[in-house]
C-alpha cells in the first residue's frame, strides 16, 4: 500500500473523465473511493485511503487541463 501516489505522469491519461473532473474542482482532498480505484489499477499500486495529491500533482493536472482547452 502506498500513501503516495506513483507519478502522476503515468496513470492520468488512464482516468475517466470523471475522475479528472474530481481532482480538477478538489485538488486539495483526500481521493475518494472510485478514484483510488482507477489510480490503483492504471498504476499497479494499491492507493490508500486518505491519499492526497501532492503539489507537483497539482501543478501537472492543472497544466493538463490548460493545455485541453
Amino acid at each position: 500500500m502506498a500513501d503516495e501516489l506513483p507519478p502522476i505522469r503515468e496513470w492520468w491519461s488512464h482516468l475517466a473523465a470523471e475522475a479528472k473532473e474530481f481532482l480538477l474542482e478538489y485538488p486539495a482532498a483526500p481521493l475518494v473511493g472510485t478514484v483510488r480505484q482507477e489510480v490503483s489499477n492504471a498504476s499497479g499500486v494499491l492507493v490508500e485511503d486518505g491519499t492526497k495529491l501532492s503539489d507537483e500533482d497539482v501543478q501537472f493536472i492543472r497544466s493538463e487541463a490548460g493545455a485541453a482547452a
